[in-house]
Formats: C-alpha cells, sequence, structure tokens
C-alpha cells in the first residue's frame, strides 16, 4: 500500500531512491510490523520517488546469506538507490555488517533501524552501530541518548534518530466510526509479562461483569515447547486492518512490558492513542518520560493494572476525556510525514539538523550547513565509512557469533590505528569481561583511561572494572 500526498515542505530532490531491506520474521513481509511502522511511514512522507523491495530474511531461510547477499549487492549496483533502509531483525538472520560496508563503501547511506534494544548494549547491537550512517532506536530513550552521545564523540553512524511516535502511519491508524463492542483488550503476541497480565486479568475482570479479550499477536509462549518455536507463528494474528477495528471497538486498551533485560516505549501505546483509544500502560520510567500522565492511564502493578481498568470502564465521562486528551495531545506531537521528511533530507541531501526528540531540553541542534543541491560531496565525508568502523563492525560480528578469538585480533588491531580511538579498547575490554580475562580486561581499561575515560562508550566498562576491584 502506497498513498499520495502533496509535501508542503521545501525539500522537492529530483531523484530521492530508497531500497528497503525488509524481515519476513512470523507473516509475509508486507503484514509485518516493519513494513507498517517504517516502509510505509517512508514511502508516504513525500519526498521519495522511487524505490525497491528486498526480502532478505526470506531469502537467507530458503538459499542461505551467499545468495542473499549477492542479490542485495546486485540491487545496489543496478537501481543505485541515494540511502537504504535496513530493518532488523533476530541478530542472526540480520543483514550481516559485512555486506553493509560493502554498500557504504559504494558511497550509499544506510539506515539501520534497531527495533529492541537492552539496557546494557548486546555485541549484536554495536556491530549495527558501526556498520551504518544513521541508526534509528524505536523502543528505548537511555539507549537513543547513549548512541547519540557516541556517534557524536567519535566513531559509528554520523547521526541516531528516536522513531518512537514517528512510527505510526496516521492515515492507517485512525478513529473509525465503531460501536464499542468490548471492555478491556489486550492486543499483541502473548509473551513475556503479558502472559502475566492476560491470566490476571482472564481470571478476575468477567467475576465483575467487565469483559476481557486477548486478540492478535504472533507468538504465543504458552504454547511455545522451546526457544525454536519463538520463531514461529504460534498465536492468533489478526489482519491489520482488524486490528485497527478493535483498538477502536476497545473501552480500554492495556498495554505492558515483555522481554526481560529491556525497559521498552511500546509502539502500540501511539497506535492506541492515534486511534483514540484509551491507554492503560505500565508505569515505565522510559514511558514516562515520554507520555504525560494526562495522556494515558498509568497502573504500577497487576493488582494495579485491574483496579484502573475496572475504573475506567465503568466511568464513560473520565474514560472519554482522558482518551481525548491522548489523542490531542498525540497528533500535536508526532507527524510522520515531516519527521521522515526531514529525515532524509538531512541523510541524503545533508540540508539540516536530523530531527530531534521532543523530549531532549533542546528542540534544535546546532547550525548545519546547508549543501547546495550542485555541490558535490566526498561520499565517505557524507556518510561516514572508515576504517575504525569496519575493524569495529566485524570484531563485534564475530562477538556475536561466539568466535572470540577472531574478535580479540580484530579488536587488537583496532587498537593500534593511530590515533587511538577509546570506542576499540572499550570493545576489546567488553569482550574480554565476558570472557573473563582480567589481564587483557585490564589492559583495555587503562587504555581508556589513557585517551577518553569521559567518553559516552567507556562508562559502562569503567563502571564494571570499578565494581570487579570492590
Amino acid at each position: 500500500m502506497q498513498l499520495d500526498f502533496e509535501f508542503g515542505g521545501r525539500f522537492h530532490p529530483t531523484q530521492l531512491r530508497v531500497l528497503f531491506l525488509n524481515p519476513e520474521q512470523y507473516v509475509s513481509w508486507e503484514d509485518e510490523p516493519s513494513n507498517y511502522e517504517l516502509r510505509l511511514p517512508i514511502l508516504n512522507c513525500g519526498v521519495v520517488t522511487d524505490h525497491r523491495d528486498y526480502c532478505y530474511q526470506a531469502t537467507l531461510r530458503k538459499d542461505g546469506k551467499d545468495r542473499m547477499n549477492r542479490e542485495i549487492l546486485a540491487l545496489v549496483d543496478g537501481f543505485q538507490p541515494e540511502i537504504v533502509i535496513n530493518s532488523t531483525t533476530w541478530p542472526e538472520q540480520s543483514v550481516g555488517s559485512g555486506l553493509l560496508q560493502e554498500i557504504l563503501r559504494r558511497g550509499v547511506v544506510v539506515h539501520t533501524q534497531v527495533w529492541d534494544s537492552f539496557v546494557n548494549p548486546e555485541p549484536h547491537e554495536m556491530e549495527w552501530f558501526y556498520s551504518c550512517t544513521h541508526l534509528g532506536i524505536a523502543s528505548s530513550i537511555s539507549s537513543y541518548l547513549r548512541y547519540k552521545a557516541m556517534a557524536q564523540a567519535g566513531c559509528g553512524p554520523r547521526g541516531v534518530v528516536f522513531t518512537a511516535g514517528h512510527h505510526v502511519f496516521t492515515e492507517f491508524f485512525r478513529k473509525l466510526d465503531v460501536p464499542k463492542v468490548y471492555d478491556v483488550t489486550i492486543l499483541g503476541s502473548n509473551e513475556g509479562l503479558r502472559t502475566i497480565h492476560k491470566k490476571f486479568l482472564q481470571s478476575r475482570l468477567p467475576g465483575l461483569g467487565i469483559s476481557f479479550h486477548k486478540l492478535g499477536g504472533l507468538i504465543d509462549w504458552e504454547k511455545c515447547q522451546g526457544p525454536q518455536d519463538r520463531q514461529k507463528l504460534t498465536d492468533k494474528w489478526i489482519p491489520w486492518h482488524e486490528y485497527v477495528k478493535v483498538i477502536n471497538q476497545s473501552k480500554v486498551c492495556v498495554c505492558s512490558q515483555t522481554g526481560q533485560g529491556r525497559d521498552q516505549i511500546k509502539g502500540k501505546i501511539f497506535e492506541f492513542l492515534s486511534c483514540g483509544a484509551l491507554v492503560l500502560t505500565d508505569a515505565s520510567p522510559q514511558t514516562q518520560k515520554l507520555v504525560p500522565p494526562w495522556a494515558v492511564a498509568y497502573y504500577t502493578d497487576v493488582p494495579d493494572c485491574l483496579e484502573k481498568a475496572v475504573h475506567y470502564v465503568l466511568n464513560d465521562a473520565e474514560r472519554e476525556r482522558t482518551s481525548r486528551l491522548g489523542h490531542e495531545w498525540f497528533h500535536s506531537q508526532y507527524d510522520y510525514r515531516k519527521f521522515w521528511s526531514a529525515f532524509l533530507r538531512t541523510a541524503v541531501r545533508s540540508e539540516g539538523p536530523l530531527p530531534v526528540a521532543h523530549f531532549e531540553e533542546s528542540h534544535r541542534e546546532g547550525p548545519v550547513a546547508a549543501v547546495k543541491p550542485t555541490e558535490t560531496v566526498e561520499p565517505r565525508a557524507l556518510r561516514g565509512s572508515s576504517p575504525i568502523n569496519e575493524i569495529l563492525s566485524k570484531g563485534y560480528s564475530l562477538f556475536r557469533s561466539a568466535d572470540y578469538l577472531g574478535a580479540a585480533r580484530e579488536f587488537a588491531a583496532a587498537c593500534k590505528i593511530d590515533p587511538p580511538h577509546v570506542e576499540a579498547f572499550v570493545a576489546l575490554a567488553h569482550l574480554a569481561r565476558v570472557c573473563k580475562d582480567p589481564q587483557t580486561h585490564q589492559f583495555a581499561i587503562d587504555g581508556i583511561k589513557r585517551i577518553g575515560p569521559s567518553h559516552p562508550a567507556a562508562l559502562t566498562e569503567l563502571q564494571s572494572a570499578s565494581a570487579g576491584a570492590r
């Protein structure tokens, strides 16, 4: 689906070709969340003149990595996109850093979208960080701020953007004129903490005369026999148009955390708000930094979730007032057209600053010199490809694959680059800590202290070294 809009801004490039690298985890790539939360908003932001799609995950599963890599490079060389949008999936099935570096060497901008990030960065996140020109973080303010500070301080991508809220394709996720037929609804996969909420609400609400429904989703942990079952469709998935209809038909839409080790801002919150629903969500510190308390209803634990669900079902006026305020707040803060057109304008043409998240103290970054359309820009300077990034991305790729010796060789080589980069010593310290190699870890920590102890990337390793010393 692609809709036509007139773009009201000043940016009218003669060409802006986009290559989308699409995942396909559970359902066809057109029905994956990535299509509705990344591809369609970009396609319809008003500045894309041509595009191609490649479902890399399907090829990887069917024909292997080599075939996938060849076909992607052939498409890059033939289509010659200005930018590649790389939507990630599970680390072992995502596009590899070696291929992404090859695309960067061709002078093509690469935006990598990270859907799930962890409190403590995993090796695959760092691999993605060093293998793109721009990084998108979808679910964590702390991860966004950490990666943005790292990018501004040294290696890695040229920019980091926070995409939560701007992922909502508002022409699709909208208010519908339908009656309320569900009291309390949980939408999405039955996984992690959400299974606890489902069981508790399901057991208590009917006894209070309130209906409860769990609808949609991709995986159901209660049906999974092992980790392998969590990578195939086991839940009762519903089509996207039905998903939007159910949101509109529900008096209260409940949202909760799922995975361990993540404090996420769930994208569903913004889809619910865009549809004008009453959102009952967990009081995650990340979410509270982003969404004001009068725009949603926050709960502290499962019993509190039950109590508030009952309250808002039984109090129509208060529910309608909160849902109206939330709907108005969302549409006053988020516009995918403005966000993605500004992003493309900066990433591809360097015609202004990257869009800034509204929770940051300043809504404007420092002035950026505009590049005239006829001016030739040296690709490497614009795109951010560099030897240190290539070495670090390869090292983290080996680290992710548990080839610790190979990763150590790459990180050691990065430590020898002149002038030295603190990121290389941070990578080596991270690896040594995981491998429980105190001698190498101390060598790396000494390097960090000597080169850049205040560097954003150094803080985690220095803190872990200090804790170990105690």
